[in-house]
C-alpha cells in the first residue's frame, strides 16, 4: 500500500502546543501521532517527544502490537510531569493500522462514504485492516468540535486541499484555535499513478512519435558482406 498525508494544526504557544506527526520507517510501516501539550516550553518540548518516539519505535524489533504499546508507555512516562497531555499513536504495518490514545483524541476511518470512530477506550490497543481509498482521520477533539457537521465533508476533500481548506476553517470559528491538530491519511493502490505524474506517458509517447525511423535494406546489407568477406567464408 500507499499513502499520502496531510497535516493542519491551530496556534501554538509556549504554554499550550498541538501537533501532527509522521515518520516512514520503510516501504511497509508508518509511524502517525497528535500530541497537544500543555506545560512550560510546550511546542519544542512536544516536537523533541514526537521525534524521540518515532525513533523509539523503529528501534524497537518486536511486534507491531508491542511496538505501540511500549511506545505509548514511553511516552506516558516523558509527560507525566505535564498539567496536561493528550496523545494519539498510530502505527501501520502492512495492511493493519494500530491505535492506541489519552485524554481529548479522535480517530475515524471514512469507508466508502461511510465515516467511523475508531477509538472507544482510553489507553486501550485497538487494531484492523485497512483497504485501497480508505482515510483515516487523526485528531484532538478541539479540531472535531471546529469542523462539527461540516467533519465529514471536510474529510472528502481532495488530500492536497485538505490542510488549507481545514486551517482556514480553524481561522474563522476561532473557538479551538489553540490546542488543534489533525492528520488525514490517504490510502491507494500501489499501481495508482499519482495526479502530478498522469501527464509522463503522453508525453513520452509524444517522444517516440517523433523519433527518425531506421529501415534496412537487406539487399544492399548482403552485397556489403560479400564484398568484405573472403568467398570460402573464412
Amino acid at each position: 500500500m500507499q499513502y499520502n498525508i496531510a497535516k493542519a494544526t491551530g496556534l501554538n504557544t509556549d504554554q499550550q502546543a498541538a501537533q501532527a506527526f509522521s515518520s516512514t520507517q520503510d516501504d511497509n510501516n508508518l509511524f502517525l501521532a497528535i500530541l497537544n501539550l500543555s506545560c512550560d516550553d510546550a511546542f519544542t518540548r512536544g516536537r523533541q517527544l514526537l521525534t524521540d518516539l518515532g525513533d523509539y519505535i523503529v528501534e524497537n524489533e518486536a511486534s507491531a502490537a508491542e511496538k505501540l504499546t511500549a511506545t505509548f508507555a514511553k511516552a506516558q512516562e516523558k509527560l507525566s510531569d505535564t498539567a496536561a497531555n493528550d496523545i494519539l499513536l498510530s502505527l501501520i504495518s502492512n495492511k493493519a493500522l494500530y491505535l492506541i490514545g489519552h485524554g481529548q483524541v479522535n480517530a475515524y476511518l471514512l469507508r466508502e462514504e461511510r465515516l467511523t470512530p475508531l477509538l472507544n477506550a482510553q489507553n486501550q490497543l485497538i487494531s484492523g485492516f485497512l483497504e485501497d481509498n480508505d482515510r483515516v482521520f487523526l485528531s484532538t477533539t478541539n479540531m472535531v468540535d471546529t469542523l462539527g457537521q461540516g467533519l465529514e465533508s471536510f474529510l472528502k476533500l481532495p488530500i492536497d486541499q485538505w490542510q488549507a481548506e481545514v486551517e482556514s476553517q480553524i481561522g474563522l470559528e476561532g473557538v479551538g484555535r489553540s490546542g488543534t491538530s489533525g492528520l488525514l491519511l490517504e490510502v491507494h493502490p500501489e499501481n495508482l499513478v499519482p495526479s502530478d505524474t498522469q501527464s509522463i506517458p503522453k508525453r513520452l509517447d509524444e517522444d517516440i512519435a517523433y523519433q527518425p525511423k531506421i529501415k534496412f535494406d537487406f539487399k544492399k546489407l548482403l552485397s556489403f558482406y560479400r564484398k568484405i568477406l573472403p568467398q570460402s567464408g573464412r
